[in-house]
């Protein structure tokens, strides 16, 4: 999980490498990768990017499309059950999450250097 924050804190800090970060698919590193928790990497990574893409209009790259969770989880491989909590999550969740079946909320993908703490913001406040 801690390389999906980093990405989205790359994708904020350097908008003029947006595109050399995603133009390419990540690979697995080791076949057996296919038959362990790690089987879930590419559809975290596919969402984080889809919902990324999608919040500052720039465009999805095609490899994302082929990369959806089997079950519904969150960023860190974690099941989405079906209670509340979860249940607020999918509410607020950005729209690429239902595509992958891949779900977070929508600071999960922020960087408080570009996009402040919105709890925390007061009008009229000065820096």
């Amino acid at each position: 999980m801690t390389v999906l924050i980093q990405l989205a804190k790359d994708w904020a800090c350097f908008p003029s490498l947006r595109e050399a970060m995603i133009v390419d698919p990540p690979k697995r590193r080791r076949w057996h990768h296919r038959f362990t928790p790690r089987r879930r990497d590419l559809p975290r990574i596919a969402a984080v990017v889809h919902a990324l893409c999608d919040r500052d209009g720039h465009p999805v790259p095609d490899w994302v499309w082929e990369h959806r969770s089997a079950k519904a989880i969150y960023l860190d491989s974690r099941p989405v059950e079906d209670d509340p909590y979860d249940d607020h999550i999918r509410r607020i969740a950005p729209e690429a999450c239902a595509y992958h079946d891949v779900w977070f909320d929508p600071p999960s993908i922020e960087d408080i250097r570009v996009h402040g703490i919105p709890d925390l913001d007061m009008p009229g406040s000065t820096d």
